[in-house]
């Protein structure tokens, strides 16, 4: 993670929070999470994760590295909120 700055176009940050360099850029920066990551954020097992991951309304990908795709962790946030907001509609009262 430490040897690539940019994914996607955009300056990341990693998941431990450190700045990556920037190499004179002034992006701001994109926390990422992979799945393992998003799982947990969801708080669902990582084969529900996986399965969640490749819905239309899940955000994209910025890019797949070896360890497999990662996601910006504001889109992440951001779906699991509309997601919530949805389950809880659906909820009988």
């Amino acid at each position: 993670m430490r040897a690539n700055s940019r994914i996607g176009g955009r300056q990341v940050v990693n998941t431990s929070g450190d700045r990556l360099p920037t190499h004179g850029t002034e992006t701001a920066p994109v926390r990422v999470v992979a799945l393992s990551q998003v799982a947990a954020h969801l708080g669902v097992s990582r084969q529900r994760a996986a399965i969640l991951v490749d819905r239309p309304d899940f955000p994209a990908p910025i890019d797949t590295l070896t360890v497999g795709r990662i996601w910006d962790a504001a889109e992440v946030r951001a779906y699991t909120e509309r997601r919530s907001r949805r389950l809880a509609d659906e909820e009988p009262t």
